[in-house]
């Protein structure tokens, strides 16, 4: 990956006096696991239950090879080249599944390669960030605060006209935390690009999964429907008045441009195969 193949896409958001770059990193499913952690016996998942980690480990690790290269090392040399090129983006976001699965190996790897980078970053935790670890999921969000700061749930950004918020909706919904930081960030705020791992289900994007005989893995009534928080995103996007210019996710590793009312919604393909989106905001 050099910075010059990068995939620019063009975000218009009327009355900006700049242009602002955003570089979407998502779902670089790094597969990598120590012998000790291979040994983990997964539990709670329907299909690998009863099965060791390094199972699921040497399946994934031949998955997502690119012309015989592991993730793992994709992602590295990956970090390597942003942390030569700062000035490659503004800001840096990752939108989860960064990992394939969990295990501390694997996290010390991502966290080592993320702290070279010198563009500010955000960190947007996924749902295969944190599976087969066998821990609480409040146990595993403390660890990922080293990646996401204080607060797993929601981070927030000022990027001169701009606010970049990054929501944890990896579960297929929103969790009633995850819900009212959003609600609460938004507060008092215009020029709001929101960030999450899951996309928001519209009928383009529900026709296109359809359309290839796929799964609507996006989160709404015609996608995956796991509780009510989505309606009041829903609501928040689709209001008159809403400050959320644009939202951006990963999860479903295909490019797609939709609108929820107004508001267009953009997926970048998985980083494990494709190079990096870089998003470029401006009137």
């Amino acid at each position: 990956m050099r910075t010059n193949e990068f995939v620019r896409k063009d975000v218009i958001v009327p009355g900006l006096e700049k242009e602002y770059r955003i570089l979407h990193i998502t779902d670089s499913h790094v597969v990598m696991c120590n012998e000790k952690e291979g040994e983990y016996v997964i539990e709670g998942d329907g299909y690998w239950n009863g099965t060791k980690l390094i199972d699921f480990h040497n399946l994934r690790h031949n998955h997502f090879r690119v012309e015989g290269v592991p993730s793992s090392e994709l992602f590295e040399k990956m970090c390597d080249e942003l942390a030569a090129n700062p000035d490659c983006a503004d800001v840096i976001v990752f939108t989860g599944d960064i990992l394939d699965f969990f295990s501390q190996s694997a996290f010390d790897f991502i966290k080592k390669n993320i702290d070279k980078l010198k563009t500010p970053y955000m960190f947007v935790i996924g749902n295969h960030d944190m599976i087969f670890s066998g821990k609480p999921e409040s146990e595993m969000k403390k660890i990922f605060t080293a990646l996401t700061g204080e607060n797993p749930d929601l981070q927030k950004m000022k990027l001169g006209e701009l606010t970049l918020i990054g929501v944890y909706n990896g579960p297929y919904h929103y969790p009633e935390k995850s819900l009212n930081d959003l609600v609460n960030a938004l507060e008092g705020e215009d020029n709001v690009v929101l960030f999450q791992h899951v996309p928001l289900s519209t009928k383009e994007f529900h026709k296109y999964n359809a359309d290839r005989n796929q799964p609507d893995w996006s989160i709404g009534d015609q996608g995956v429907c796991n509780g009510d928080g989505w309606k009041t995103v829903f609501d928040i996007v689709g209001a008159d008045d809403t400050p959320v210019k644009a939202i951006i996710c990963g999860d479903c590793h295909v490019e797609h441009e939709s609108k929820l009312g107004n508001v267009p919604q953009y997926t970048s393909p998985l980083n494990a195969n494709y190079p990096p989106y870089l998003y470029v905001i401006h009137s």
